[in-house]
């Protein structure tokens, strides 16, 4: 009996990660807006995410970067007066991802509104 070894060699090269999917906001107050998605392939390294996002009642535009990917299948992540979000106005959200080899595509962009009255927070 011969026993013949064939040697297999697989390598891995480092990539940008995938654009995140399913990006929405699951729940808004007149002071906040929680946003949620599902992280792409994070390309082999370490991957973060940033949210874009603009207040279409003044054209103001916003970025909160470096948002930590947490490894879960879902994330979250709260924006508050802190980043700008106020009552009775409206604004529309993006994302990217982002590797030390470089960024993802944008997601498709999406709108939603704050209520104008504030009765829990």
């Amino acid at each position: 009996m011969v026993h013949v070894y064939v040697g297999v060699s697989i390598s891995f090269h480092p990539a940008v990660p995938q654009s995140p999917s399913d990006f929405q906001s699951n729940y808004q107050t007149c002071v906040s807006v929680t946003l949620q998605w599902q992280p792409g392939f994070n390309g082999g390294n370490e991957q973060t995410f940033t949210v874009t996002y603009t207040d279409l009642d003044d054209d103001q535009i916003y970025s909160v970067d470096r948002i930590e990917d947490t490894g879960q299948d879902v994330m979250e992540y709260k924006l508050t007066e802190a980043d700008g979000i106020t009552a009775s106005r409206r604004f529309r959200f993006s994302i990217t991802a982002s590797n030390r080899i470089g960024t993802a595509p944008v997601t498709p962009e999406f709108d939603t509104a704050t209520p104008g009255i504030c009765t829990s927070q």
